[in-house]
């Protein structure tokens, strides 16, 4: 029995992140079809939205109504799905300690005044719709859906990089989105910020805390090792989309939407219909590193230990 426990354990908690899947799906495509959609196009939302997959056939977004449920179920997507378990337990302490519900939430605010901001100041669009499209392409990009309801790329350059960064942040962890994640994204900050205040009071004892409790030497240097092999990433994938690609923003770009599974190109004229085979396998590599959390797919690679 003792030996069985941790395979019980990890299938209990499989079990409830599924039975949430398919809570949040049922949830949104009843909403969807409520707000005036037909099944078809309710069902493509529905599975595109809470799998952060963005492939939405043939579906489209008809009203503001619609646009509203695709931003909160994006949202509700990319919180940590142990957080929907603590709530039917009623424990709702485990919301306020939790840093990265609060930084997502930080994250979310904070994307969608600056983009809104941008939109307003350059002239692209009017306040009310300034406010709509960076509400939704905010939440859009750091659930790593990748949705689109307005045409971005005339979009002022600074609006395409606030969205570019909040991709790399990602979604929250046991969610469904990609990128590096808020919590390492959030470790990572907290150990620059530990490595400044070393500097300045050597003598000072400064431990990295997440969620109230300090993390050991060896999960804060695990974490830092993956945002660099994270970068690391980036930087190859560019390299070998140069070969093809037009220009170097285009390489960094490309890059991105692959590794983050965004899928959104903040460039013009770009197409995945002129590339090779082989550079579409790499690039098919990229996405599913990003994906699988890079290890999955570097373990392989790995020398066995012997």
């Amino acid at each position: 029995r003792s030996t069985l426990f941790p395979y019980t354990t990890l299938f209990r908690s499989a079990k409830r992140l599924v039975l949430t899947y398919v809570i949040l799906t049922a949830a949104e495509f009843l909403l969807l079809l409520a707000s005036g959609c037909s099944v078809f196009n309710s069902a493509c939302l529905a599975f595109s939205t809470i799998s952060t997959g963005g492939f939405i056939p043939g579906a489209v977004v008809q009203n503001g109504i619609t646009e509203t449920i695709l931003v909160l179920f994006m949202i509700l997507t990319s919180i940590n799905y142990t957080l929907y378990y603590h709530a039917v337990k009623r424990h709702f302490d485990k919301f306020e300690k939790n840093t990265e519900l609060n930084v997502l939430l930080f994250l979310l605010v904070g994307g969608a005044v600056l983009v809104s901001a941008s939109l307003v100041i350059s002239g692209t669009c009017d306040v009310r719709s300034a406010i709509e499209n960076g509400i939704f392409q905010t939440a859009s990009s750091i659930s790593t859906t990748g949705l689109i309801i307005d045409n971005t790329v005339k979009w002022p350059a600074f609006a395409k990089a606030v969205l570019a960064v909040l991709s790399f942040t990602g979604a929250s962890t046991c969610s469904l989105g990609s990128g590096i994640k808020i919590m390492r994204v959030a470790t990572a900050l907290k150990l620059i910020s530990k490595s400044f205040t070393a500097r300045i009071h050597p003598k000072a004892v400064v431990s990295t805390k997440i969620n109230g409790k300090s993390l050991s030497p060896e999960v804060s240097s695990s974490i830092g090792a993956y945002v660099l092999t994270y970068f690391a990433f980036y930087i190859i994938g560019a390299f070998i989309i140069s070969f093809q690609a037009g220009d170097l923003l285009e390489c960094f770009a490309v890059s991105g939407a692959l590794l983050n599974n965004v899928g959104t190109v903040f460039s013009t004229g770009f197409s995945f219909t002129y590339l090779s085979q082989a550079m579409l396998i790499l690039m098919s590599f990229i996405m599913l590193a990003g994906r699988l959390e890079l290890y999955v797919v570097l373990l392989p690679f790995s020398r066995k230990q012997p």
